[in-house]
């Protein structure tokens, strides 16, 4: 009797046991890499704490997101990110250098995503070579000190295929049409908006870069 019960509830078990492998899909996701950053806070930066909090809360999000482990050091050497403030300053190195350096003295969360990602090595997407195909530029109205930021890249200097990923309005690496006066518009004619947070593709992008 004790027998045959524990053999009707083992089939039991080997029938659901079945259906739960029939109906759940498994996704098997690559194995990252190890992949260490360490970032040092100049003094220029300890006065602004929400900039701070929005750098923090970048480097936990990449880490999620991408798989990059950052630490903090107190020692400013060869190969660290160093974060500092300077008043209406908002740039950084792009991609891996001797050197790298992060400017913000915006307290938006979006400006934090923007230039760390240009630190990690992300260009901005209307700078593109196909950009023309998507978007207007007046040259025009570009003040003459950031003219470098609106011409196009060759796309042997991105660090991802540019042809893999169609045209990202949404980017965080593209500017809005309110980035510097009128300059940037939709092929159409119409406004560009501020991405407030990265979109799929900048995780797509940055896990192809680290990944």
């Amino acid at each position: 009797m004790i027998q045959n019960l524990i053999l009707v509830i083992l089939i039991i078990f080997l029938l659901c046991s079945a259906c739960e492998t029939q109906s759940t899909e498994i996704t098997v996701k690559p194995v990252k890499q190890e992949i260490e950053i360490f970032y040092y806070f100049d003094d220029s930066i300890q006065d602004h704490q929400t900039i701070m909090m929005n750098i923090k809360t970048v480097l936990v999000d990449v880490t999620y997101n991408v798989g990059i482990n950052f630490y903090e050091t107190d020692e400013l050497t060869k190969g660290v990110v160093e974060f500092k403030y300077i008043k209406d300053k908002n740039h950084a190195t792009v991609g891996k250098c001797d050197y790298p350096i992060v400017v913000i003295s915006s307290g938006r969360l979006r400006i934090a995503y923007h230039e760390i990602f240009h630190m990690l090595g992300m260009q901005h997407t209307h700078q593109r070579y196909d950009r023309y195909d998507y978007i207007t530029v007046n040259y025009d109205n570009i003040p003459s000190d950031v003219v470098f930021a609106f011409d196009i890249i060759d796309a042997d200097n991105f660090l991802y295929n540019v042809d893999d990923y169609d045209y990202d309005y949404d980017s965080i690496m593209h500017y809005s049409s309110k980035t510097f006066g009128d300059i940037i518009k939709h092929i159409d004619g119409s406004l560009i908006s501020s991405a407030e947070l990265p979109s799929e593709m900048d995780w797509q992008k940055l896990n192809d870069i680290y990944n």
